[in-house]
């Protein structure tokens, strides 16, 4: 019994690796599937990627603003929608759905996912016409960083546009890292084992606490430059 107990004891780190490894490669098929659906989406528009209420031009000149930590939504609810005196709608990676370029739910939730958004607790809102809150687990950018929405345009080409969520440190789901979709329409796993941009989603003691804009932009920025991380 002790040789059993000491083999189990050797064997569970092995065994959670090898089991994040397989959730990692379902994530990166996912962020693939998303990258098609958003190719598909700008053929169709001219190269536009899908708009998002919470990517707004700002200012005078309509200067591009930032990435918001929101466009982890996929539908805007009912609540949300009062506040922000909007209708209901599928928004940002949501209109993939809606347009009929990427169908299966569970493509939009990463099986790593530890914080509050994942697949069970939307499971049956994704059916539902009542024009619910849907909230998935990766983070939509929308643009390059001049605020280019033109996805065939977009410089550089190796633009970040879609990783996994970002809008607090709980959605960050692997931690060590994240895998992201490029404008060029590349996937990969980008590590982050020295915690650059894990560390830029902290605020306080609580993970759950949603990140400020600057902090995601510059998350953002940081997975432009692949070449800073590890």
């Amino acid at each position: 019994m002790f040789v059993i107990t000491v083999l189990i004891a050797i064997l569970m780190p092995t065994l959670g690796t090898a089991q994040e490894a397989a959730r990692r490669t379902v994530c990166l098929s996912n962020v693939r599937q998303v990258g098609f659906g958003l190719s598909s989406f700008a053929d169709e528009r001219r190269g536009l990627l899908p708009p998002s209420i919470y990517k707004q031009d700002v200012g005078p000149g309509l200067v591009p603003s930032g990435a918001s930590p929101e466009m982890m939504r996929l539908r805007i609810g009912i609540e949300e929608a009062v506040g922000r005196g909007v209708a209901p709608s599928w928004d940002g990676l949501g209109l993939l759905h809606e347009g009929g370029f990427l169908q299966g739910p569970k493509v939009y939730y990463c099986p790593s996912h530890r914080g509050e958004h994942r697949f069970s607790e939307y499971a049956q809102v994704w059916g539902s016409t009542d024009k619910l809150e849907i909230i998935g687990n990766y983070q939509y950018r929308g643009s390059d960083r001049n605020g280019n929405r033109r996805l065939f345009q977009m410089e550089p080409l190796k633009t970040a546009l879609v990783s996994d969520g970002m809008r607090t440190l709980s959605d960050y789901s692997h931690r060590v890292g994240c895998n992201l979709l490029r404008a060029d329409l590349s996937v990969e796993w980008l590590g982050d084992r020295q915690y650059r941009i894990a560390d830029l989603l902290k605020v306080g003691t609580d993970e759950r606490t949603v990140v400020g804009d600057s902090a995601l932009n510059l998350a953002w920025s940081r997975m432009d430059t692949p070449a800073q991380q590890d």
